[in-house]
């Protein structure tokens, strides 16, 4: 048995979760992959390379001892595109078989903070699990509504593209030296998901860019994102751009003119293009 969890990058909201604001979540090719083989017992569960240290317990108590589990990293175990919460998302399908409920959702988070969290700084917010869950796609999340879906992205005529930038900051150690956060993403995310559905380059640039300004001010963006972004959005075609993951360091977004994105990909042949559901 194979199971799968896509890549992701958070577009929006990261920061905000963490006061239970909502999120949009990019889940995209390529996937990572649980290999789960039956051994009738002969041989004790190991754990995967991948799953040491912090993940020793959490494998150790949602494991079936007459099975082997391999970890499919396609990334190459270079970090940004979420590989430790696929880790969790695909080991606790595989051990709960849960559909993505509201309930089961709740059932859920608590059991990723368990083992994840060590009481210090703020508690990952989980979201990144969730939306591996629920698969490929634009992902608003919304725990506090009960609210999990797929967004329709009916803007035309622009595409979406996400750069790794290989600066890689530990998510986990991150958030343990947070303390509180002071604003809260709400209305920005909500706005974006209207403009997406609605077609409504405005509504979907204005937001991005006001958190943005919010994470800047905030001291949440680092350095080299900064320097990355402005080289980026001099480029023909480029709307608006935006750091993704801790301190903005994993991934950039950009939103760019269609017209214009086969010279974007020339000269940037690693970014990955997000491809909108059929």
């Amino acid at each position: 048995m194979i199971l799968t969890a896509p890549s992701k990058t958070f577009l929006l909201g990261e920061y905000g979760v963490l006061k239970d604001s909502p999120s949009l979540v990019l889940c995209m090719s390529p996937d990572f992959k649980l290999k789960i083989e039956e051994n009738n017992g002969s041989e004790p569960a190991k754990i995967p390379a991948d799953f040491q240290g912090a993940f020793s317990d959490f494998f150790k108590s949602y494991t079936h001892s007459q099975c082997q589990y391999e970890f499919i990293d396609p990334w190459n175990h270079e970090g940004g595109f979420g590989a430790s919460s696929a880790q969790f998302a695909l080991l606790y399908q595989a051990y709960t078989h849960q559909d993505m409920s509201p309930q089961s959702i709740k059932d859920m988070i608590p059991v990723y903070r368990k083992y994840f969290w060590n009481n210090e700084g703020l508690a990952p917010s989980g979201h990144d699990v969730i939306a591996q869950r629920m698969g490929k796609g634009l992902c608003f999340i919304d725990p506090v509504q009960e609210k999990f879906e797929k967004v329709s992205i009916e803007l035309e005529g622009y595409d979406f593209f996400i750069l790794k930038t290989n600066q890689k900051i530990s998510t986990h150690l991150h958030l343990n030296q947070l303390q509180v956060i002071h604003f809260d993403l709400r209305e920005i995310v909500l706005q974006a998901k209207q403009g997406f559905e609605n077609n409504n380059l405005l509504q979907v640039v204005s937001a991005i860019e006001e958190q943005n300004r919010i994470l800047f001010e905030n001291n949440l963006i680092c350095s080299e994102t900064l320097h990355y972004r402005k080289k980026l959005e001099q480029e023909d075609g480029v709307i608006v751009t935006k750091g993704c993951g801790a301190l903005g360091a994993d991934t950039i977004f950009i939103l760019c003119e269609q017209e214009q994105s086969s010279l974007f990909l020339e000269k940037y042949p690693t970014a990955l293009k997000f491809e909108r559901s059929p």
